[in-house]
């Protein structure tokens, strides 16, 4: 009988539905055997290790409850190939709004700076900025971009957003299209870029592009490690030419990169924060679910967050 492991817990209601309506599988939560990894076709976890897919010579789907692949051995996977990899991709729209404003009032009520009891009181007061008269461009407009692009015109900003077809956003007062970007950097007080999920807006913060950001501005960053340079990145941090720059990433080599900056503070880099507190309800189960139907009558096409 085919093995399916449950890796990650699963409510107990959930177990039984499984059972339920898949008796022809057996699902387990823990592997005791040596057969029982023989016998195993489908994983319902987050890690997978090259030795324990060595043991699984039977393995063809991977269905990870996270959008995080980093514990999965993925090149051992892409030389077997024959195992599917799908992933649970949540959107976190009010947490990166959440924390996009935190990061923004940071930077410009100086907290950073008093905390550390850096430089002059009155200087420091003086320095202090406002969301009324200043501009915020948000690049990427999908579910948590236009959750910062809301909450930033609530808070007062100047909303311009950048999608692909330059189409109208309720939360953005203009939007343009990817070829004006370099026009507008320079005149934003605040670039958020929310690229961390499938993004059609190809940009790449660059050396160029960093070096058209006008001095004081923030720069709020939620994106994956291939949309930015972070050698420039670094370069701009050291010549302390912008107010701040908040780095939410938990890319182990994003956060090795940065580590001897932390301590500068208008740098702030943070783990993936902006995705808590974890949504509640079970859209990993049921997109699981979902998926085994579709694998068990061979329509791999309609699989959903199909990755591998």
């Amino acid at each position: 009988m085919p093995t399916v492991y449950l890796r990650s817990p699963i409510a107990p209601q959930e177990f039984d539905q499984l059972k339920k309506e898949f008796p022809h599988l057996r699902f387990v939560t823990q592997m005791s055997h040596q057969r029982d990894w023989e016998d195993l076709e489908i994983i319902f976890g987050d890690e997978l290790s090259t030795e324990e897919l060595k043991l699984a010579p039977q393995l063809r789907w991977v269905h990870l409850p996270t959008d995080n692949q980093s514990c999965l051995c993925k090149t051992a996977i892409n030389l077997r190939e024959s195992v599917l990899v799908t992933v649970t991709e949540e959107m976190y729209g009010a947490q990166v709004a959440e924390c996009a404003a935190a990061a923004y009032f940071a930077f410009a009520k100086n907290l950073c700076f008093w905390k550390e009891g850096i430089g002059n009181s009155e200087e420091l007061l003086k320095g202090i900025q406002s969301p009324k008269g200043s501009i915020w461009l948000q690049l990427g407009l999908d579910e948590e971009g236009e959750a910062a692009a809301k909450c930033a015109k609530l808070l007062g900003f100047t909303v311009y957003g950048v999608d692909p077809h330059g189409t109208f956003s309720p939360n953005c007062h203009k939007v343009f299209t990817p070829n004006e970007i370099h026009s507008l950097l320079s005149g934003a007080d605040v670039i958020s870029i929310c690229c961390r999920h499938e993004c059609e807006v190809e940009f790449v913060l660059g050396a160029g592009e960093l070096s058209l950001i006008k001095d004081e501005a923030i720069l709020l960053l939620f994106c994956t490690p291939d949309r930015l340079n972070s050698e420039a990145l670094i370069d701009l941090i050291k010549r302390e030419r912008v107010r701040g720059i908040f780095l939410d990433s938990d890319d182990p080599h994003l956060q090795a990169l940065f580590q001897p900056h932390k301590s500068n503070p208008r740098f702030l880099m943070t783990p993936n924060i902006s995705s808590y507190p974890k949504a509640t309800g079970d859209l990993a189960y049921l997109l699981f679910r979902h998926n085994l139907r579709q694998y068990l009558h061979g329509n791999l096409a309609d699989m959903e967050t199909l990755v591998q």
